[in-house]
């Protein structure tokens, strides 16, 4: 279903109606559903070899929301990682979500900025950046700056992507989603294929993301 361009003050849609809902170009809407030649998994979970190439190169306006769970102790000297564009650089033009011994915990860099989302292991956490803002799953809220800049590598999940790839992470997946501004451009939803590969299935694109590294993640239960 699509809508104008047009500012639209009311929609009321049967939940069973629609798979998917635009205003103009842009996807206000989507029931989660995937392809009938995929199921749904809880999560997927990296052993430590397995990462997954989004293929998109973050800027200034990129955001991301992500539910996870580290597997590992945090802060190890090898500082994983979990969402990273740009490796171990310390330029101002990457996107990292790591844990390093340094700082005690789980240390976010996004650009210039540094805080403590208080990472876990084995502690379920949901951590969103969106619109130069972090939001941190205890309610708090954090505003920061941002110059404007274009990363060096792809944006990728459970490792550093420095060009090659490190610091790969064991980690479960619940569910991530890439925002520009205020636009969600991917939403990956845990998935299998009707070969049993395990991935991630972006419902925005229409796109399923397989391993990049080596082995096979392993697949939570269906839902």
């Amino acid at each position: 279903m699509k809508v104008g361009e047009k500012d639209v003050k009311d929609i009321l849609i049967n939940e069973n109606s629609a798979l998917k809902v635009y205003k103009g170009e842009v996807l206000v809407w989507n029931n989660g559903e995937l392809p009938d030649e995929y199921q749904k998994i809880e999560y997927i979970e990296s052993t430590g070899t397995q990462y997954i190439d989004t293929g998109y190169i973050p800027n200034q306006d990129t955001g991301y929301y992500i539910d996870f769970i580290p597997l590992e102790p945090i802060g190890t000297n090898d500082a994983k990682q979990y969402v990273n564009a740009g490796g171990r650089s310390t330029s101002n033009n990457r996107v990292v979500l790591g844990a390093y011994k340094q700082y005690d915990g789980g240390d976010f860099v996004f650009h210039t900025f540094k805080t403590n989302p208080k990472l876990v292991q084995n502690v379920r956490t949901e951590f969103e950046v969106k619109n130069k803002k972090i939001y941190f799953d205890d309610g708090t809220i954090t505003s920061i700056n941002v110059s404007n800049f274009t990363s060096p590598n792809t944006l990728i999940l459970f490792g550093a992507n420095g060009n090659p790839v490190e610091r790969i992470a064991k980690a479960r997946l619940y569910s991530f989603k890439l925002y520009n501004a205020d636009d969600t451009i991917k939403e990956l939803i845990p998935a299998k294929n009707s070969n049993d590969v395990v991935g991630l299935y972006d419902i925005i694109n229409n796109v399923f993301f397989t391993n990049d590294g080596t082995g096979s993640f392993i697949a939570g239960p269906d839902v």
